[in-house]
């Protein structure tokens, strides 16, 4: 297996030299733009297929984008190139306004032997439980990482397949090998800011009432004004977090309806909730995460984050070990 990352500044493009190395057919191409410039994405996509044509391509909006320990500035993207020797990928999109499902996307995708998933949704029209819901109904033991789109408002994420950029849907890239070794872990850095609320009313993944005030009535009396002015693009930093059964389920604010909170994934009436923030000792130290993985000894660990690493949560990390 062969890394690869490419950053590009100053609305480069890639060249040549940037793909000698690409002798494989089985090459995974990641795209994580954190440009609003679609013109140029689009000009950096229709090089990247003229230059690797035999490359699958997927990858989404970004607020920021993070590159070898790096969190870079605005209007950069990365280009994270994996090439396999005994793996073969596969890639699709759906778009919600045709009423394609979750479904007809990995099936679209999976293979006997496919190993791992890997997806990429925008935050505005596909709910995230139950995108996976309904992948789990059907592909009970297959593994799937990824996230939802980002960019400072939310407002106008998007994923990217191929040369394709989709603001309305989804991407998925299959990962498919009889020799591949894929573990996932996850670490969940978030702690519960002051007393715990209740859902008071509430539709699917919008919050409408918390303790019967609106949510947004709820967040400017706890956290202030310029808080809840600046949502929604802080509110990934200030999730709400659900207590289930004795478990915390982190939950985003993707977007506002006038003062209701659409959330990253469904509520229900009574749910016990919190305020939530990102506790980077926790995740700094106390992170026992990376040592698991390591143990594997890996050639390769892939991490998505929620709004980058400023908010101290690594969402869900693949670690693949391909063997020889």
């Amino acid at each position: 297996m062969l890394i690869n990352n490419i950053i590009l500044k100053n609305k480069s493009i890639p060249n040549k030299e940037n793909f000698t190395f690409l002798n494989s057919q089985n090459i995974l191409i990641q795209i994580f733009a954190a440009t609003m410039d679609r013109d140029y994405l689009q000009s950096v996509l229709d090089e990247l297929v003229k230059l690797a044509p035999q490359a699958k391509i997927i990858g989404s909006s970004s607020d920021e984008t993070i590159c070898n320990n790096e969190i870079l500035d605005n209007e950069q993207i990365v280009i994270s190139i994996l090439t396999f020797e005994f793996t073969t990928i596969c890639t699709s999109f759906i778009k919600t306004d045709t009423g394609d499902t979750a479904t007809s996307l990995v099936d679209d995708v999976i293979r006997k032997n496919t190993k791992l998933l890997i997806s990429f949704s925008d935050a505005a029209s596909i709910n995230g439980e139950l995108f996976l819901d309904e992948i789990y109904e059907k592909y009970p033991n297959t593994l799937i990482s990824g996230g939802v789109a980002s960019t400072p408002t939310f407002s106008d994420t998007f994923v990217i397949e191929s040369n394709n950029i989709i603001t309305n849907g989804a991407v998925m890239a299959s990962l498919n090998s009889d020799v591949l070794d894929v573990y996932t872990d996850n670490s969940f850095g978030w702690e519960a800011i002051g007393k715990m609320f209740t859902i008071t009313k509430a539709d699917a993944n919008c919050v409408m009432q918390i303790d019967n005030y609106t949510p947004f009535e709820l967040f400017k009396k706890y956290l202030g004004k310029k808080i809840v002015e600046a949502m929604p693009g802080i509110g990934s930093s200030f999730p709400l977090i659900i207590k289930r059964n004795s478990i915390l389920i982190a939950r985003g604010i993707l977007a506002l309806d006038g003062e209701n909170f659409i959330v990253s994934g469904n509520v229900k009436v009574g749910d016990s909730v919190y305020i939530g923030y990102g506790d980077s000792n926790k995740v700094i130290h106390q992170n026992i995460m990376n040592h698991n993985l390591i143990q594997k000894n890996p050639e390769v660990i892939l991490s998505y984050y929620c709004k980058v690493e400023k908010c101290f949560y690594l969402v869900i990390l693949c670690n693949m070990k391909q063997k020889h």
